[in-house]
């Protein structure tokens, strides 16, 4: 175990993926993907080519290798490799008609923790971050592609989060200046 609490696992296919010691995992939402590699940046995507390179391993910096995690410099949440490397899966179900018609007016409300099988992966899942094949313009904040069920790929990887107990964000919406303890949570 390393000092920051996160252990190396092998994973068949995977070179390693990082999983701090906890409870409760699971895949992202879309929505926390983007926020965690947007990191409060704005726009579409990192358009200064020596900073996105400082960040991510793509197309034009990789030879096409998939490197282990930390070897590039890490966002401004202090997280790396959410651009490039490998493409994430995430937990979304895709839907291949979101986007058409889909408008401030009349606006689509998908539930991307849905779990039936009429819903549940039926067309697969959302897969955010590009990887080391794709350019730069692919490995942008919003762009995503999709897998069908039981497909996978070298390039193809995940990363999960702990969610915050709904005790502590309550804690904290009262009173976002107080000092939550996590760890007992």
């Amino acid at each position: 175990q390393a000092e920051d609490g996160i252990r190396d696992y092998k994973v068949t296919g995977v070179q390693t993926c990082a999983l701090p010691i906890c409870d409760l995992y699971r895949l992202p939402t879309e929505a926390e993907w983007e926020w965690a590699c947007r990191a409060g940046r704005e726009g579409v995507a990192i358009t200064d080519w020596e900073e996105l390179d400082r960040e991510a391993w793509i197309e034009g910096n990789s030879a096409g290798v998939v490197r282990n995690r930390g070897l590039k410099l890490p966002n401004p949440f202090r997280l790396n490799d959410m651009l490039g490397n490998v493409q994430e899966w995430c937990l979304d179900n895709f839907h291949p008609s979101f986007f058409a018609g889909n408008t401030d007016a009349d606006p689509v409300f998908i539930d991307p923790l849905a779990i039936n099988e009429d819903v549940y992966f039926k067309d697969g899942h959302v897969l955010r971050g590009g990887a080391v094949i794709f350019g730069k313009s692919i490995c942008s904040f919003p762009f995503k592609m999709h897998r069908e069920r039981f497909s996978s790929s070298w390039f193809t990887g995940f990363r999960v989060v702990r969610p915050v107990p709904r005790e502590v964000l309550d804690r904290l919406l009262l009173d976002p200046d107080s000092q939550v303890n996590t760890e007992s949570n």
